[in-house]
C-alpha cells in the first residue's frame, strides 16, 4: 500500500519526495537511533583527539604511558591516526547498516570511558604542573 501512496501524489504534493530522505527504509525510531549513534561517534572523535594532547603533555612532564600498545603507538607517532582511521570506520559502518541499540549503548560507554580518560589526564596534569 504504501508503495501505491508514494507514486500517486500529485505534482504538487511537497511530501512526495518525502521517501527520499531515508533512502534505506528506516523507521523514524531507526533514522534518530542512527543520528544519536553519529553524534557519539562524533564526540568520540574529539575525545580521542583530547586524550592523545592529555598523553603526550604528560609524557612531557615524565609520566609514562601504562598501555603498551598506545606506547608502540606514540613512540611511531601514529597514535592520533589510529584512532581516527578506527572511529572513521566505525561512522562509515553506523552510516551503511541498519543502526542497533547495542551499537549505540556500546558507542556511548565507551565515550564514558574516553571521557573519564581525559578528565584524568587532566587532573594528573594539574598536578604535575603546581
Amino acid at each position: 500500500m504504501r508503495h501505491f501512496l508514494l507514486h500517486h501524489r500529485g505534482p504538487d504534493d511537497p511530501s512526495r519526495f518525502a521517501y527520499l530522505h531515508n533512502v534505506q527504509g528506516l523507521s523514524a525510531e531507526q533514522d534518530r537511533l542512527r543520528l544519536i549513534t553519529l553524534i557519539g561517534v562524533g564526540a568520540l572523535i574529539v575525545l580521542n583527539g583530547a586524550d592523545v594532547v592529555t598523553t603526550h603533555l604528560l609524557l612531557v612532564h615524565g609520566a609514562q604511558e601504562a598501555n603498551p600498545l598506545s606506547s608502540l603507538l606514540l613512540a611511531s607517532a601514529s597514535l592520533l591516526w589510529v584512532k581516527l582511521a578506527i572511529l572513521g570506520a566505525l561512522g562509515v559502518m553506523v552510516i551503511r547498516h541498519r543502526p542497533r541499540f547495542g551499537v549505540m549503548a556500546a558507542v556511548f560507554i565507551t565515550l564514558g570511558m574516553y571521557a573519564t580518560a581525559v578528565l584524568s589526564n587532566l587532573l594528573v596534569l594539574r598536578l604535575v604542573t603546581r
